[in-house]
């Protein structure tokens, strides 16, 4: 690269700074500043020297600077002069030559996923596992598709429950984009790796299910997407992701920095299970998500069946395995109680009566389509809805146990050694 460029950058971002222009480098502060600029003489000769370029005077063809996001305007050379020149004034002249020569030759750029979340309450960001952090969020942090606007440009607004007011905290993950580009034109574009895309969002949604087994509560997603660095050369363009969208409102829940830290373990230790022993899990974590879903979407009868089924699935999986089918009621509360009590007896009792209740309430919601009036197995001070509502924190807390301790052979745990024809 031409290092009459670096010359000339450094020009024109003091002349820049001196008449007080406000060089924002998002994209409507870069439309105003090329407007302001184009008619400068002072811009041409690095405009020129950039259309020359043999790398950036592609940026000339239209339609072809697309980095990350999509369906966005096309960006040209005045356009790629407006950026370099407003990250000069914050950052130098030779830093933003630098990032220009380094975005030249193809290599990997600095992307962040951001899987936004609504009514997740955390004081100050955490790490967890795999590189991801959770972080305090609002919706004027939020740079992905953005909701509906009306003719004055406000955010309409469709209820209530619209997830514009609801953001309070997001997972992120940092990591390179590889180089990704596709004929445009005479041009070129430089477009999202899916494959890529799917992949990090599932690991972020693996660390929302850890954060939602700490205290079950639905953590309810309001938008995704990726957004470079702002040492990508280029016109911002909006981050790439799925629109905004409503929520399902659930109960608000606040993590405390000791139950962070828990589940910054949990999520370490979900990921050192093997492929089998996730795979056996997927389907207890997923049921007893969906049964927190019914839950936050209304306390009505309906809700509370399908709820209860969800729950009930959940729990059955984690503890009966495909090929059983005599006396499921008793081998569940069974290996429910032993693997929440332990060797503690009293507590293997109270586990037992626990589970039996909430298989007959599955039961009964599978069966009959509805919840049954009264416990099978009575505890003191507790009913049915009592027993429902307690049954999500065991589900959870029963997860927990099989990340954290491993999943346990099933007959083993209870008996002590394997039963013949297991």
């Amino acid at each position: 690269m031409d290092e009459s460029i670096r010359t000339e950058l450094a020009s024109v971002a003091a002349a820049v700074i001196s008449q007080g222009v406000d060089a924002q480098d998002n994209a409507r502060g870069l439309r105003d500043l090329t407007s302001q600029i184009a008619q400068q003489p002072a811009v041409a000769r690095l405009w020129e020297l950039l259309e020359a370029d043999p790398f950036y005077g592609s940026y000339r063809h239209p339609g072809v600077v697309r980095v990350v996001g999509m369906n966005h305007p096309p960006y040209s050379t005045l356009h790629l002069a407006a950026w370099a020149i407003a990250r000069a004034t914050k950052v130098g002249a030779d830093q933003t030559f630098a990032e220009l020569q380094h975005h030249a030759t193809r290599a990997p750029y600095r992307v962040t996923a951001t899987l936004a979340l609504a009514d997740l309450h955390v004081e100050h960001a955490a790490e967890m596992a795999d590189g991801i952090r959770v972080i305090p969020f609002t919706p004027d942090d939020y740079r992905g598709p953005q909701p509906r606007r009306d003719a004055n440009g406000a955010k309409i607004r469709y209820s209530d429950n619209d997830s514009t007011f609801h953001i309070t905290a997001a997972l992120q993950l940092d990591l390179d984009h590889p180089w990704s580009e596709i004929p445009q034109g005479k041009g070129l574009e430089i477009v999202v790796n899916q494959a890529l895309l799917r992949q990090t969002f599932d690991r972020l949604r693996v660390a929302k299910q850890c954060l939602e087994l700490m205290r079950p509560s639905f953590i309810d997603e309001v938008g995704q997407y990726l957004a470079q660095a702002q040492s990508v050369p280029c016109a911002p363009p909006p981050p790439h992701g799925p629109g905004w969208r409503a929520i399902d409102r659930g109960d608000s829940v606040t993590l405390t920095p000791t139950e962070l830290t828990e589940a910054r373990e949990l999520h370490s230790a979900y990921l050192r299970l093997s492929a089998d022993a996730r795979a056996r899990l997927r389907i207890p974590i997923r049921r007893l998500e969906s049964s927190l879903v019914e839950r936050a979407r209304g306390r009505n009868p309906e809700a509370d069946v399908d709820s209860a089924i969800d729950l009930g699935i959940a729990v059955e999986s984690l503890l009966m395995t495909d090929h059983e089918s005599d006396e499921l009621a008793y081998k569940f509360a069974l290996r429910g109680a032993h693997l929440l009590g332990g060797a503690d007896e009293a507590k293997r009792v109270t586990y037992f009566d626990i589970f039996t209740n909430l298989y007959d309430i599955r039961s009964k919601a599978v069966h009959r389509a509805k919840l049954p009036e009264r416990l099978r197995r009575k505890i003191p001070g507790e009913d049915v809805a009592g027993s429902l509502k307690k049954g999500y924190g065991i589900a959870a807390q029963a997860i927990r146990e099989m990340i954290l301790q491993g999943v346990p052979d099933l007959d083993v745990m209870v008996l002590g050694k394997r039963t013949k024809g297991s």
